[in-house]
């Protein structure tokens, strides 16, 4: 099994871990898309679907 802190967003150096922790201490999806530019919506739609399973 991956642990998911050694999954990265593709094309960046984000990892999911890092990503969910944003979001845990109350950024919103526009806050990480903002500070973040080489994210996309998808990407975290991905790490969301990633951490469902």
């Amino acid at each position: 099994m991956v642990r998911a802190k050694r999954l990265v967003s593709k094309g960046t150096r984000l990892s999911v871990e890092f990503l969910l922790g944003l979001f845990a201490a109350g950024w919103t999806e526009q806050q990480v898309l903002e500070n973040y530019p080489t994210l996309s919506s998808e990407a975290l739609r991905a790490a969301f679907a990633f951490t469902a399973e």
